[in-house]
């Protein structure tokens, strides 16, 4: 009897190993996650009841950095015509957490848009708007767990370039502690058309 409790109290503190596991996922950088065990059996000679406790599991839980960067586009642009593709930048981890934010045309593009900038879209409305601040080629922003930013990659088409010609554009994030890194890209198209057509991939 004692054996087969010692045992399933055994597989218990397993079990809250487990869940210690689980809560870490959920939880802020720093916090202690106790957890402790206990079962009972009647004891046969005095008939009396017996209850055991196991050690108490502590787990303080470390700093997690994640993030997501969304989305993937594709736009069609006419021949001069600025543009801004948006993103937003999540923080997915448990602490709060810097991130360095980067952008560039990809090599072998068929054409350079001009003047590629990072703007934070302080109001969410997809547009470049008086005031917005720009994020230099080495700028960083600071997010706490749960928090996101919308970010718009602004650009310019050449006024020469050839309808049909392609480019693409990617805008990154990585975490300055952990290097945890996201990136999207996106495909611009030259049309000889007026409007702006945009697609999240």
């Amino acid at each position: 009897m004692l054996f087969r409790l010692l045992r399933n109290l055994l597989s218990l503190c397993l079990l809250l190993v487990l869940l210690t596991v689980a809560k870490a996922a959920l939880a802020p950088a720093g916090t202690v996650i106790s957890n402790t065990g206990t079962g009972t059996y009647v004891d046969s000679a005095s008939g009396l009841s017996v209850r055991l406790t196991s050690n108490t599991v502590n787990t303080t839980i470390t700093v997690l950095e994640a993030l997501t960067l969304t989305a993937n586009q594709t736009l069609l642009v006419a021949n001069g015509a600025s543009f801004a593709l948006s993103h937003t930048l999540t923080n997915t981890g448990n602490a709060l957490t810097s991130y360095r934010i980067t952008s560039g045309v990809v090599a072998g593009s068929a054409f350079a848009p001009l003047g590629v900038q990072v703007i934070q879209d302080t109001n969410s409305n997809g547009r470049v708007d008086a005031g917005e601040p720009v994020i230099s080629a080495t700028g960083v922003i600071s997010l706490a767990p749960g928090q996101s930013v919308n970010l718009l990659l602004m650009a310019q088409a050449p006024a020469t370039s050839t309808p049909g010609q392609t480019a693409q554009l990617v805008i990154s994030a990585a975490s300055l502690v952990q290097g945890v890194s996201a990136s999207n890209t996106d495909t611009v198209t030259l049309t000889t058309g007026a409007a702006i057509v945009t697609t999240l991939a």
